[in-house]
């Protein structure tokens, strides 16, 4: 089926001529809402494809052409096949701009120009090194043509047009002189530096039974390697000519259900034995192995048999060990993530014999994977306050549109109905089964204990910018069902509403936010994930702290250490980075930066920095620079909170305090531009009617800042502030002396008045 339809397309697109690497393509079923990939062997037929994916004439479910076995050689694939080598190359252009999942993972904002440059020169063929220099050109590429056709979209909503259009026109002469043949290699060259198009990576482990977990690399430059968790170099195993035969199976054990690849390699005894997480990730190994090795060999035969019913099955590792091994090795072993390079997931472990849960944060490469990184390392410990039941009737809940997407699965909208009849809007966070089980990223039990894990927290917490749980339904499918935040994500919110929002507003956020961290920290709880994407907007007045799926209980003048697992290193402190530490005071380093994002309105930390050069430029005493109309009071507040040791970090009692300070005298002072405007506007005169209105005076000591330490005190009293009042002082001597005039012109006025 795959072979005749591939053939037939690429036919019609080269106008019916002859296609020299037609191996090189491939079909591939891909869901639009879950994102699920399936890749067609190309010797199955129509009806087999239909018996096994029973959904594929739904409207979610497309049928996609791709490029997936590269050659190694692509300027022998431009001079031998132009039309095959152009498909490749607008495929890779396509998933570098439009794969939000990988959006900036690796990609800096010089790379993102230099590459609009080459792609802008390729285009518009005939435009020389002057071209953008005119105002009328770039207009046209904004309006006419769209930036969106050369820049990712992350860059487009977090740069000035102003910066965007200087950076276009001075890169843009560097590649004036470049032939169609340079523009398309120099851009798959400065691409190919950054993210590895020729390479898909499967996270899997090496052999059956007590196998090793790695990340198998498979391209033209690789052969198959692979790479452990703690080295940083890949090793090679074997190439594609080496290759014999690809089989799959599958262990005989429910209980240690395995998909397993074995390939025979040419001058070996052993056959290569892949351990992968489900068998649709070892089905898409041995597709792209098979693939490469048709390609290579020149050859239309398979070395793969792809038919379900000929999986065959091994025994389990468990029936052939002593049973002196412990479980727990199981677990240690089995690999994470499927095809197509999903991280494994991270896991903490219990102490003191309490439960063992994961986070599993973003592990498999969902929305917003690129502010996660991981940082190895092996145990960590925690322990979870007991829950009462929040169990709730699934007939009673009504299942909407999607909002979101989450780890485990998709958000949705809807209703829960309650006893009275009436319904109440919720958000319910879904967790979609897999296939297959054990070891990290598994499904079963731990899997939807992992998931359960965020509403055992919440259910603990009753705050009014905290977001509520509503309940849980237990059972496939699990479900969270949680209070519905109208607007969605603040740091969406920021950006769409950037134009109407006003200094006080964002103020009044960032001090909601510090009210329900400091009841946070009066419960001993981290948070580890404060951030503008993890805050909802229920009111334009309103914000609430959610994504409560890193957080964790501590003792008292205790710390939480993290296991292996992706975490947002742009957001945390440097002692979070270094050694996997997290406190109130992290938290504090956190709610810092999601301060610089709000007062940025939406502005990621840290643009165009790698995630290993973050901690190089903190412990360098670099800082996020000053917002734009920032109150120099709060920034010198965010700087305490950037603080590097810990513990001169200020408390988010403090901190709120400070906040609710700084927010009300922002507010007299718009209150007071707002009067001197009206009087401005409507030409009232002081001497008429009135005198002027005394000017507020800031007092010169609250009992909010009284409860400050020293150093937080010394860093609020900034000059800015000292002048101000210099100011409202002089403000107050000069409605006194109009006072006195106002007084002396009305004596004068009756004394005349009198004589006459």
């Amino acid at each position: 089926m795959g072979g005749g339809i591939i053939g037939v397309v690429i036919s019609r697109q080269s106008g019916g001529g002859v296609r020299e690497y037609t191996n090189m393509f491939a079909l591939r079923l891909r869901n639009t809402i879950t994102r699920e990939v399936n890749w067609l062997h190309h010797d199955l037929t129509m009806a087999q494809v239909e018996c096994r994916y029973p959904n594929l004439r739904g409207e979610d479910t497309k049928l996609e052409l791709r490029v997936r076995y590269i050659l190694g050689d692509l300027p022998l694939l431009y001079s031998k096949d132009r039309h095959t080598f152009n498909f490749f190359y607008e495929q890779v252009k396509s998933d570098y701009l439009e794969d939000e999942s990988k959006a900036a993972e690796g990609m800096d904002f010089d790379t993102a120009i230099q590459l609009a440059c080459i792609e802008i020169k390729r285009v518009f063929k005939r435009m020389n090194g002057c071209a953008m220099d005119k105002k009328s050109n770039l207009e046209h590429l904004e309006k006419e043509v769209g930036l969106h056709k050369f820049l990712p979209a992350y860059i487009l909503n977090t740069t000035k047009q102003k910066t965007l259009r200087k950076a276009l026109q001075g890169n843009f002469k560097k590649f004036a002189a470049f032939s169609d043949y340079e523009c398309h290699f120099k851009f798959l060259e400065t691409l190919g530096k950054v993210r590895r198009f020729d390479i898909e990576s499967f996270r899997c482990a090496l052999g059956c039974g007590w196998s090793i977990p790695v990340t198998l690399l498979v391209g033209p430059t690789v052969g198959i390697s692979y790479r452990t968790d703690s080295a940083s170099t890949a090793q090679h195993m074997a190439n594609f000519e080496q290759i014999q035969s690809v089989e799959t199976l599958q262990s005989s054990c429910e209980q240690h259900r395995k998909a397993l690849v074995q390939f025979k390699v040419a001058g070996t005894t052993e056959a290569l034995t892949i351990t992968c997480p489900s068998i649709g990730a070892a089905e898409s190994l041995a597709d792209l192995v098979d693939g490469y090795c048709r390609l290579v060999n020149q050859s239309n035969v398979s070395l793969w048999t792809v038919w379900v019913s000929q999986w065959r099955t091994i025994p389990c590792y468990c029936q052939k060990e002593d049973n002196v091994h412990s479980p727990k090795r199981e677990e240690e072993g089995g690999g994470g993530g499927g095809g197509g390079g999903g991280g494994g997931g991270g896991g903490s472990g219990g102490e003191g014999g309490g439960p063992k849960r994961s986070s599993g944060r973003r592990s498999g490469g969902g929305g917003g994977g690129e502010d996660y990184a991981e940082i190895v390392d092996d145990e960590g410990d925690y322990s979870t306050p007991a829950s009462r039941d929040y169990e709730l009737n699934r007939a009673a809940l009504e299942v909407g549109a999607i909002i979101g997407e989450g780890q485990f699965g998709d958000v949705h909208k809807g209703h829960y109905r309650l006893q009275d009849g009436s319904l109440q809007p919720v958000a319910i966070k879904t967790c979609k089964e897999i296939e297959g089980g054990g070891g990290r990223g598994g499904g079963g039990g731990g899997r939807a204990e992992k998931f359960l894990e965020e509403a055992y927290v919440m259910q603990q917490f009753d705050h009014p910018h905290i977001i509520k749980l509503v309940g849980i339904v237990s059972g496939s499918p699990f479900l969270i069902v949680m209070e519905l935040a109208r607007h969605g994500e603040l740091r969406a919110f920021l950006q769409a509403n950037r134009d109407t929002l006003s200094a006080p507003t964002l103020l009044l956020y960032t001090f909601q936010l510090s009210t329900a961290l400091s009841y946070l920290e009066s419960k001993k709880f981290v948070h580890r994930d404060i951030a503008a994407r993890n805050v909802l907007v229920s009111a334009h007045d309103c914000v609430k702290l959610g994504d409560f799926g890193l957080s964790r209980w501590v003792e008292e003048h205790s710390y939480y250490k993290a296991s292996k697992g992706k975490l947002p290193i742009k957001w945390m402190a440097p002692e979070s980075i270094n050694f996997r530490r997290f406190t109130s005071a992290s938290d504090v380093w956190m709610f810092g930066v999601c301060m610089w994002e709000i007062l940025q309105l939406g502005v990621k930390p840290f643009q165009g920095v790698r995630n290993n050069d973050v901690i190089k430029r903190i412990e360098n005493g670099e800082r996020l620079a000053l917002p734009t109309n920032c109150p120099p009071r709060l920034y010198s507040l965010m700087s305490l909170c950037w603080s590097y040791e810990p513990h001169r970090r200020p408390t988010f009692r403090e901190i709120r305090e400070a906040l609710r300070e700084i927010l009300r005298d922002e507010r007299q002072q718009q209150q007071d531009l707002k009067r001197r405007e009206t009087r401005r506007v409507h030409g009232l005169s002081w001497g008429v009617d009135e005198p002027p209105p005394k000017p507020a005076r800031t007092a010169t000591t609250t009992t909010t800042t009284a409860t400050l330490e020293p150093l937080l005190l010394q860093g609020l009293e900034t000059p800015a502030s000292q002048g101000l009042e210099e100011r409202l002082k002089l403000q107050q001597r000069q409605s006194i002396e109009d006072q006195r005039w106002l007084v002396e012109q009305e004596w004068n006025f009756r004394s005349n008045s009198g004589k006459n």
